[in-house]
């Protein structure tokens, strides 16, 4: 980026503001999934700068998806299967309980995931609650529902 401090408010798209400075860069490709430390360095070439604050946003987009809908009938999705999770949180607790509240499923990194069954019998097809515990330290537990449909 050619000149950080030329007044403008990427936001606003403000070109007067004398004085102050307020973008946003895409550092994206800057940085990798497992690093745990990135670096900025600001440079000026003409003026004085006084720098006050520099506030960084990372992780702004949570890396998992986890789907609202889940079909074991011999297709593709087999097992409730969160993208991204065995990737990312190592350390993960899973838990599903059926409706009534009696939890039907545990897992972690050590274990399948869910294939729709309690003791190998089938649930029915309906409305499944999620605990997922990410154990890492930033992000806290996650709730949420899954349809199990045959």
């Amino acid at each position: 980026y050619n000149n950080a401090f030329n007044g403008t408010n990427s936001f606003t798209g403000e070109t007067g503001l004398y004085n102050m400075d307020l973008d946003v860069y895409d550092i994206e490709n800057f940085i990798n999934i497992g690093d745990i430390s990135a670096t900025i360095e600001l440079h000026s070439g003409q003026d004085f700068v006084m720098i006050n604050t520099v506030v960084t946003k990372l992780n702004s987009q949570f890396p998992v998806q986890i789907p609202q809908l889940f079909t074991p009938n011999n297709n593709e999705n087999n097992l409730f299967t969160i993208s991204g999770l065995r990737d990312i949180f190592i350390d993960f607790d899973l838990e599903i309980y059926n409706r009534y509240g009696n939890l039907i499923y545990k897992g972690d990194n050590s274990t399948l995931d869910w294939d729709g069954t309690y003791h190998g019998k089938k649930m029915p097809s309906a409305t499944y609650f999620y605990i997922l515990k990410l154990n890492d330290g930033y992000f806290g537990s996650m709730k949420g529902w899954v349809y199990l449909l045959y």
